[in-house]
């Protein structure tokens, strides 16, 4: 059989670029440090690599999620510990000023530290993060939370909060919003509140009240009338 030049010719090329074509791929092995760099060096092997690095892509913005999550958890702690404190110097102000012996003038310092007080659990309310989205403006974690109206203070966020992702399986609220914190606050023992009627007259004393039989408690509203100054009834309004 005769071979033609054109074909050894063919022949030579066809090995040339072959070898060329292996030459790359292992320069490329050896830049890379990677057996398998395209699915044409090993099928298989190629698809399992891809499922580790997206394993691996995910696994990396769990662990920032939960540096993010953490940090800004934390700002809600110390927000909360602030404002309990100043919760707790108004209280402090408060029955400092209900003393017989306290003059007009330490009244009007009183009631300038209480504003004072006032305005900085405002601003407590509307701490931000370092992303500069409002801790307690539950979704609408955009825009400012809590503002003026008149002498009132008037919450403009909601009453929800957001999942972050910290693992394939679990999601974790990034905070509380401010209706639960500041707004949906229980008033008296937070199963009952007790207040005077608009109507009274003469002096005493209400406490809060306290619970003695959870169980057995009724829910509803109950009036104290006085007959006398020694004798007493309680009335239902459901009734």
């Amino acid at each position: 059989m005769r071979v033609s030049t054109l074909s050894m010719q063919q022949g030579g090329v066809a090995n040339m670029l072959r070898s060329q074509a292996e030459l790359a791929r292992t320069q490329a092995q050896i830049a890379t440090g990677k057996r398998v760099v395209t699915a044409a060096d090993d099928p298989g092997a190629f698809v399992q690599v891809q499922q580790v690095e997206r394993a691996l892509a995910a696994n990396a913005q769990f662990a920032t999620n939960s540096a993010v999550l953490a940090g800004r958890l934390s700002l809600e702690e110390q927000a909360l510990a602030d404002a309990g404190n100043a919760i707790g110097r108004v209280q402090e102000l408060t029955l400092q000023a209900n003393n017989g012996v306290v003059d007009a003038g330490s009244r009007r310092a009183i009631a300038v530290e209480i504003r004072s007080r006032a305005e900085e659990l405002l601003a407590i309310a509307n701490r931000q993060d370092a992303s500069g989205d409002y801790i307690f403006g539950g979704t609408r974690s955009a825009a400012r939370p809590f503002g003026r109206v008149g002498a009132d203070v008037a919450y403009a966020g909601d009453a929800g909060t957001r999942m972050v992702q910290v693992s394939s399986s679990q999601r974790i609220e990034d905070g509380h919003s401010g209706d639960e914190v500041f707004m949906n606050v229980p008033g008296g023992t937070g199963t009952f509140r007790a207040s005077a009627g608009a109507s009274n007259t003469g002096t005493g004393i209400l406490d809060p009240g306290s619970m003695i039989n959870r169980a057995a408690w009724v829910p509803g509203t109950y009036t104290v009338q006085f007959d006398s100054p020694t004798t007493y009834q309680v009335l239902d309004a459901a009734r």
